[in-house]
């Protein structure tokens, strides 16, 4: 008898944890735990560091020594990946006897299944690329070049190790612009692997499939194998089962194509093709039918035997053997709204060729302070209605786990947000972002140097939805892509609804955005005053209303400028063709030519009125006229 009791989790967040424990029929990306040993060198510090960037967020780094030696005692080890929630691990440490020892390996069932020692022979870290790095989470393309993989089953085992390792989440479909990133594998003759990482680059071809070309951005590593632990082939089998509810049940008669559509071979409309055939061709159809079962072809359902059929093509004859029904169907159902509110919630959410106003989520971190929560609230109040704030403290990290953030983007239909967080390492930090394909594209991270709140300024504020002018100072804005790119994410932060016209006295609100010279933001707000001055245009005078913040740009994550130009693109409904021979005058008034033949004034058709008509006397001398020029005629001839 046990006494050991499954203790029910007490707590919303003791449930989740227990949850994310159990096992599942289609795991989590598996996390991987890079630590030091009992002495390490300043290069296993780098390439352990390296190492980590690729697989961020799904590691744990730990920056004390351990007291460990995984080939001579595992247990200790298999603990603290078990205490962590990791089933692969990254073990550097350095002696006289293996200098520079890096040990990779995975774990089945709470213990290690495989590991390899790698001495590190070549290193150069990514600091010495100067080179535009890549953002994290993105999906590499691993490449394993030459044959030299299969020559040993250490070798295959040692290329599954660094799939494991590098593997990030799985998709259903990527875009081009989200293929950025190659690792390269190479075994060399002395059994040394080269690792070498590129950036990929879509250049323009004057085609439609880009040019692609690879950009080294480190780190650069070569590894000579030293020792290995593999698990048996029955063991190795064992952990790379696959789940029975995984299993696919192959049906008969189903296949794919090449697009993923479903094809199916029916043997039973052989009848109704038939019939549309003598209809169309007008030919001749002989039916035999079974003589337990007489009647016509109208209750041929009901016959157990095969109903032979011949159909005639002008002294032609197919069997009815050959006549294969190929159906073509898409698996994916749409499902229809049941409501009226159901279908304007669809519509909604659906694309558009003019896209609604970008809606903002305000949302606060694992700690926030006074500071933080003041900055935005105030945010928030420029943003209105167009905006939601989430009141509850939410345990996210978005530069090292952006999954948790985007989840929340989509289930609020936010396109911004706004989040802010205070620690030791950086005390009031605010973040700012926005979203393409419920994917963040970018995110810059600031710090809150000064800030003065809307309370402090004791003047008239100004109502909501007031469209507010944006001027942004100096010429610094155009001095990086980075500030460019902070530019062009203020506008969409604080863009209303767009509008055709705007009175004089609907101009109320300025945000003023400089950059000084150690690249602080200063941010004021002002209200706009129209005084009286004697002439028909009034004199401006601006109030300071606030808030007034300074930002100091801490970390960024900018798109590559392909999926940036991606986002940006206008869609063909909107793009205006160019009409000939029309144009406009300053006033907004169309100017048009229109081209017409040479007119002959003697033949055009006028308007017969009366006062048009020719008198008798007139008529009888025309024909007299006409006479004498036809006797004329006769003579001459």
């Amino acid at each position: 008898m046990s006494l050991l009791r499954i203790q029910k989790p007490k707590t919303r967040k003791g449930k989740r944890a227990l949850l994310e424990l159990e096992p599942k029929v289609i795991e989590n990306v598996k996390n991987a735990l890079f630590l030091e040993g009992r002495k390490s060198s300043v290069t296993i510090k780098d390439v352990l560091k390296d190492l980590c960037t690729f697989k961020k967020p799904h590691c744990k780094s730990l920056t004390r020594n351990n007291d460990i030696t995984p080939f001579d005692d595992q247990v200790p080890l298999e603990t603290l990946l078990s205490k962590n929630d990791c089933h692969l691990f990254t073990f550097g440490s350095h002696s006289k006897k293996r200098p520079d020892n890096v040990i990779m390996g995975r774990v089945y069932d709470n213990q290690i299944l495989d590991m390899i020692e790698f001495g590190v022979k070549n290193f150069k870290g990514l600091k010495e690329f100067k080179s535009e790095k890549i953002g994290i989470m993105s999906k590499p393309c691993l490449v394993f070049n030459g044959d030299k993989w299969k020559m040993s089953e250490e070798l295959r085992r040692i290329k599954s190790l660094f799939v494991d390792m590098f593997h990030v989440e799985d998709v259903d479909s990527i875009r081009l612009q989200g293929i950025e990133h190659v690792i390269s594998f190479t075994v060399v003759d002395d059994l040394t692997i080269m690792i070498r990482s590129y950036k990929i680059l879509l250049k323009k071809s004057g085609l439609r499939t880009p040019r692609i070309e690879l950009e080294e951005i480190g780190p650069s590593i070569d590894f000579t194998i030293r020792r290995t632990k593999i698990a048996s082939k029955d063991l190795y089998k064992l952990a790379h089962k696959k789940p029975v509810e995984l299993k696919v049940t192959k049906k008969k008669n189903v296949s794919r194509d090449a697009l993923g559509l479903l094809i199916m071979k029916q043997l039973y409309f052989w009848l109704i093709i038939c019939s549309f055939v003598m209809v169309v061709l007008n030919t001749e159809v002989e039916t035999k039918l079974c003589p337990d079962c007489p009647g016509t072809v109208s209750n041929l359902s009901g016959c157990r035997f095969r109903t032979r059929v011949f159909v005639i093509f002008q002294k032609r004859k197919i069997n009815q053997h050959s006549q294969i029904f190929y159906i073509t169907m898409s698996l994916l159902r749409i499902q229809k709204p049941k409501t009226r509110k159901g279908k304007r919630a669809l519509l909604e959410l659906g694309p558009k060729v003019i896209e609604n106003v970008k809606n903002a989520l305000f949302l606060e971190g694992r700690k926030s302070s006074v500071t933080i929560k003041d900055v935005l609230k105030d945010l928030c109040t420029f943003k209105k209605p167009h905006c939601k704030s989430l009141t509850r403290n939410n345990d996210i990290t978005p530069f090292d786990d952006q999954v948790p953030l985007e989840t929340l983007l989509s289930k609020n239909d936010c396109h911004l947000f706004t989040f802010g967080s205070h620690s030791k390492k950086r005390p009031n930090n605010v973040i700012m972002g926005r979203v393409y394909d419920n994917q963040i594209l970018d995110m810059i991270e600031f710090g809150v140097k000064n800030f003065k709140g809307l309370k402090e300024f004791k003047s008239e504020k100004i109502g909501i939805m007031s469209k507010p002018c944006l001027v942004f100072n100096g010429d610094k804005w155009k001095m990086s892509e980075e500030l460019r790119r902070i530019k062009s994410l203020f506008v969409d932060m604080f863009h209303v609804e767009d509008v055709d016209s705007i009175r004089l006295q609907g101009i109320e609100h300025v945000i003023s955005f400089t950059v000084v010279d150690d690249l602080t933001i200063m941010i004021r707000s002002y209200k706009i005053l129209l005084k009286k001055s004697g002439l028909r245009t009034p004199r401006i005078e601006l109030e300071e209303i606030g808030p007034s913040i300074d930002f100091t740009i801490r970390r960024t994550k900018i798109a590559s400028k392909d999926l940036y130009k991606l986002a940006h693109k206008k869609p063909v409904e909107l793009k205006v063709t160019k009409k000939k021979n029309v144009s406009r005058d300053a006033l907004g008034n169309v100017n048009a030519r229109v081209h017409i033949d040479k007119q002959v004034v003697g033949k055009l058709q006028t308007r017969k009125m009366k006062g048009l008509k020719k008198t008798p006397e007139e008529k009888k001398a025309a024909r007299k006229l006409k006479k004498s020029a036809a006797k004329e005629n006769g003579e001459t001839a």
